[in-house]
């Protein structure tokens, strides 16, 4: 592994992350073509000090003179973009900051991250509880009424979902044929962890709703993750994401994104690329 320094990357690293330099750069994206004196009386700061850090954006090649003025350089447009990315995704790194590094395709998050920047992540287990409560009240109210798509990767626990169904849809008979009907009419699909096996071996009313081809068909098991630690939620146009954790509640940060179409293609990718690791619950039990 190379580890040396590249003390010339670091110096231009150090040049951008100046406040005053910030500033400049954020306000050539928007108007460049201004002189020493325009640029420091729109930014306010004075202009020995606006000089200095002008100097410096030159010799990194984030701007460059002409005459009088200075103009945003092709390099400085490239840089300032993903650092506008930086910025959008640094909103999500409740998450995405405790997810190890190969869970998602870095490439997947990417495509994600111009498209969330008015997220809000929430870390209140109890405004977890209130957003899924709505997801779920909406699902039942739709239950009959048109076509739907129910998928989940990295859930946290078959055991929990068993007792939401019960509480939620109390109408749906735990028998093999009206528990069929249900999942065929939500078009449900998990994938998870091998540990959904324990979940099932240590209760007697999953093993005996999962001794069911037709329902077993539905689950897959992920050989390539040790652990999922977090759920990707998807119901027809609603996405929710959150980390799965041990303390009484289960969850921890979590955001939603509703309507966002992007956020649906961001989830049908994560999902597939786990489906192709995946390998139908019944090869396990």
């Amino acid at each position: 592994m190379d580890t040396n320094l590249d003390l010339d990357f670091l110096g231009l690293l150090d040049t951008v992350s100046s406040e005053v330099s910030h500033k400049i750069l954020l306000l050539y994206t928007q108007q460049d073509g201004l002189t020493l004196t325009e640029t420091a009386n729109l930014i306010e700061e004075k202009i020995s000090t606006v000089r200095d850090h002008i100097k410096k954006l030159i010799e990194a090649y984030f701007i460059y003179k002409k005459e009088k003025q200075y103009y945003m350089s092709n390099f400085g447009s490239f840089v300032m973009k993903y650092l506008s990315n930086l910025e959008i995704f640094n909103k999500t790194r409740q998450v995405f900051g405790q997810i190890p590094g190969e869970l998602i395709p870095s490439e997947f998050i990417r495509d994600l991250i111009p498209y969330i920047a008015d997220i809000k992540i929430e870390s209140d287990p109890w405004q977890f509880m209130l957003t899924s409560t709505g997801i779920l009240n909406q699902i039942r109210e739709d239950l009959g009424s048109g076509t739907f798509e129910l998928k989940i990767l990295g859930w946290q626990s078959l055991s929990l979902s068993i007792d939401i169904m019960e509480k939620y849809f109390s109408n749906v008979p735990f028998e093999k044929e009206s528990l069929n009907r249900f999942l065929t009419d939500l078009n449900f699909q998990l994938i998870t962890d091998k540990e959904i096996l324990k979940d099932i071996k240590e209760s007697p009313q999953i093993q005996k709703i999962i001794n069911n081809i037709e329902i077993q068909d539905r689950f897959f098991i992920c050989d390539t993750v040790q652990n999922f630690e977090f759920t990707l939620f998807k119901y027809n146009e609603i996405i929710q994401f959150f980390l799965n954790e041990k303390d009484a509640l289960g969850v921890g940060h979590h955001f939603v994104l509703k309507n966002n179409k992007n956020a649906v293609e961001f989830f049908d990718k994560v999902f597939q690329y786990y489906l192709a690791q995946s390998k139908p619950l019944t090869e396990y039990i």
